[in-house]
């Protein structure tokens, strides 16, 4: 998947996927100067994400 693929899936901004990336939380791929990810990536990514049912903010 391309950054906007990514972006398009996820449905949040480029510039906040590159620090993910930068800062080593979003594994992706260097392939011609264009970053590439893999979905299942993608997808543990968001799992770090996962809020359970009363855990969230009040």
């Amino acid at each position: 998947m391309s950054l906007d693929d990514v972006a398009a899936y996820v449905g949040l901004g480029k510039r906040w996927l590159y620090e993910q990336v930068r800062s080593g939380r979003l594994p992706a791929m260097l392939i011609a100067r264009t970053y590439r990810f893999r979905l299942s990536d993608v997808e543990r990514f968001l799992d770090d994400f996962r809020v359970t049912p009363g855990s969230g903010p009040s």
